[in-house]
């Protein structure tokens, strides 16, 4: 969530969500049981449900395995992050249809970035 305090691009106005905080007695928690389909029914304005949205998938390469890698995908209405694997595989999570700064980083640092497309058709 962009509390805006430290702002380093322009701010994505509209809709922002949901957000779910769920806490785990035994590690980290998974988003199994948590329900927000009922969002498709609010007609939110800006709004892309579970099929209109698809993965980007691939393997980081180039970068120490020592470190971690973390891939971001970011447009002016979107972002996404993800934590590699330490192969450096990752799976985007799910994101709605359209071209997207790729950035790899390497332990906070930026190490590469391209474009990419995630189609219309997940």
């Amino acid at each position: 969530m962009n509390s805006g305090h430290v702002q380093t691009e322009a701010y994505r106005v509209g809709f922002h969500g949901p957000y779910v905080m769920s806490f785990s007695r035994s590690g980290i928690p998974t988003s199994s049981g948590i329900d927000t389909s009922f969002f498709a029914d609010l007609g939110l304005t800006g709004y892309v449900g579970p099929s209109g949205r698809g993965v980007v998938k691939g393997t980081a390469s180039g970068v120490s395995t020592a470190l971690p890698i973390v891939v971001h995908w970011y447009n002016a209405n979107y972002q996404n992050w993800v934590k590699a694997s330490s192969s450096g595989a990752f799976t985007s999570p799910p994101l709605v249809a359209g071209t997207y700064t790729m950035a790899l980083y390497q332990n906070e640092f930026l190490a590469a970035t391209t474009t990419v497309v995630r189609s219309e058709h997940p």
